[in-house]
This record gives structure tokens, C-alpha cells and sequence, in this order.
């Protein structure tokens, strides 16, 4: 899984940094079944990264070769130069 990129147009200044977390829940299939942003560095970043994360399927957590649902914790980044 790679961290999504932020849209240039996201961000008003060269070198401005966009930043923040979220908390995933994933189910058996490693489909994300609920999204909230923890913190973000603006509006315009949570709202792309929230969108973002719903289209990302993730490799399911096992408990021995079961397949569970689980929360992850991700962050997101980018810094435009």
C-alpha cells in the first residue's frame, strides 16, 4: 500500500507541507469500512485523503490463517517544493 499524493492544487505556496493521520477500519476482504481523520493540516488535505483511503484495498490482517477485520492507523504527507 502506498500513501496517497496530494493534488498540487491542494496547496497555495511552493514548500507548504500537508500532514495529518487517520484510523482505518478494515474488514476480512481488507476493505476499509469507515474512515475518520484524526488530524489534518487543513480542510482541503482531510477531505482528499478521506475520499482517497475509501479506494484503497488493503491485504486482510490474519489471526492464524483466518482473515479479521482491524484498524489501522495512517498517515499522510506531502510537501510541494
Amino acid at each position: 500500500m502506498s500513501i496517497p499524493t496530494v493534488p498540487a492544487a491542494l496547496t497555495r505556496r511552493r514548500g507548504e507541507e500537508i500532514k495529518g493521520s487517520a484510523v482505518l477500519f478494515i474488514d476480512e476482504e481488507g476493505y476499509v469500512t469507515n474512515v475518520l481523520i484524526k488530524e489534518a493540516s487543513s480542510q482541503a488535505a482531510a477531505d482528499y485523503f478521506l475520499n482517497a483511503f475509501w479506494s484503497i484495498r488493503f491485504t486482510p490482517a490474519l489471526q492464524g490463517e483466518q482473515p479479521v477485520k482491524s484498524v489501522s492507523i495512517q498517515p499522510f504527507f506531502s510537501l510541494f517544493r
